[in-house]
């Protein structure tokens, strides 16, 4: 398909409006911009071309325009790079604007979060991560001043100057190459890929990553969402670092009891044991909801006549109630919504889905039926009210 012309003309700092600074990186500025044809804002990084020459950064600026070349525009939960473009001195990155600013801020405003609120959150993380590796891409520097909110208050996942990308063909050597390059910055920076208080142990004691490096710094952003405060703190980075080794940290009094079980699963030394570090999890499932917020998915058997067939169901806003073959993930169908949709709990197993056409029958193997049902409901409620 030809982009429209606007798209695809060449692109200069002439066709923004400068704004306010959002934000500062060691070697960039990140500004408030407005295209002056179509009025539309974005924030746009500046890069500076020496700076980048003279501190060796020249790898970290292309991964991460490597990094959202590859996300593209097909998962809502991270920003989306418009367009690149450069001038003598300057490089510049046109990136999706986040108006609600950093997960961090909101933390701090609030002291801490409701715990549906940070289930909702760590929900909207969980499917981010399960994309995202599934692109072969690991994350490595995961942290609430790296997650964004949309003018909706959904997620935007930011910053992939640490990513990692995981090659894809048979060749172990590149692997190898790509970490060593992270080690041979490690030696000459005296430092690290990522942030002192979410790096993992492993990344710490081996100078090596993988997807469940991201999934530590998920169970480290859960806790704070929670607590308010980081699970590892230190009056140096030497301090933090014993800590996060030697899995030293405490849960303050009042912390939810689901929130901590979750947690404790996921901050766990060997990176294999982490929850969700070695699931068969369905990465592609997002690419079935078309934009649209996962609410509630899991695995239901759906019998019609004699014979039931697993499928992943998936509850989205839209309405939507789509389901998929979670072994081939191929889209089998959507139950058709409408005013007149009603859901029916038999037990805490099976439920009903009744439509003006059909009556499907469901069995949820794990017997969460009532829940299935109730977010059914709440669905219903918020896109046809009663009157």
């Amino acid at each position: 398909m030809t982009p429209p012309v606007e798209e695809a003309r060449r692109r200069s700092a002439s066709d923004y409006r400068f704004g306010k600074v959002l934000g500062e990186g060691s070697f960039s500025t990140v500004y408030l911009a407005k295209d002056i044809h179509t009025n539309k804002e974005y924030a746009i990084k500046v890069l500076e071309k020496a700076h980048i020459i003279r501190e060796k950064k020249s790898e970290y600026v292309m991964r991460e325009k490597e990094v959202l070349r590859i996300l593209g525009s097909s998962c809502p939960y991270f920003v989306r790079l418009y367009w690149t473009f450069q001038d003598s001195e300057h490089l510049y990155f046109v990136l999706t604007y986040a108006k609600n600013g950093e997960l961090l801020k909101q933390i701090d405003k609030c002291g801490c979060f409701t715990i549906e609120c940070a289930r909702y959150y760590a929900a909207e993380m969980v499917l981010a991560l399960e994309y995202l590796h599934g692109k072969g891409i690991v994350h490595r520097d995961l942290k609430p001043e790296n997650v964004l909110f949309d003018e909706n208050w959904h997620i935007l996942i930011t910053d992939f100057g640490s990513a990692k990308i995981l090659k894809t063909d048979n060749t172990e050597n590149q692997k190898c190459d790509n970490d060593a390059l992270d080690k041979g910055d490690k030696r000459r920076r005296t430092s690290f890929v990522g942030t002192a208080q979410f790096v993992s142990p492993e990344m710490l004691s081996e100078s090596s990553s993988s997807p469940a490096s991201d999934l530590w710094a998920l169970g480290c952003i859960i806790y704070q969402m929670v607590s308010g405060v980081m699970p590892f703190r230190g009056r140096s980075e030497f301090l933090i670092f014993q800590k996060i080794l030697n899995l030293e940290y405490e849960y303050p009094d009042g912390f939810d009891p689901q929130a901590k079980d979750l947690v404790q699963k996921l901050l766990v030394k060997n990176p294999i044991e982490r929850l969700g570090a070695t699931d068969e999890a369905p990465y592609t499932s997002i690419r079935f909801v078309e934009g649209n917020l996962i609410l509630k998915q899991g695995l239901i058997d759906k019998k019609k006549g004699l014979f039931a067939r697993r499928r992943m169901f998936l509850l989205t806003f839209g309405p939507h109630l789509y389901y998929v073959d979670p072994v081939a993930m191929v889209l089998k169908g959507e139950i058709p919504w409408s005013e007149d949709l009603r859901s029916e709990a038999k037990n805490f197993k099976t439920f009903f889905i009744h439509t003006p056409n059909r009556k499907y029958y469901l069995e949820d193997p794990e017997g969460y039926a009532l829940q299935w049902c109730k977010a059914i409901d709440e669905v219903k409620a918020y896109y046809h009210p009663e009157q």
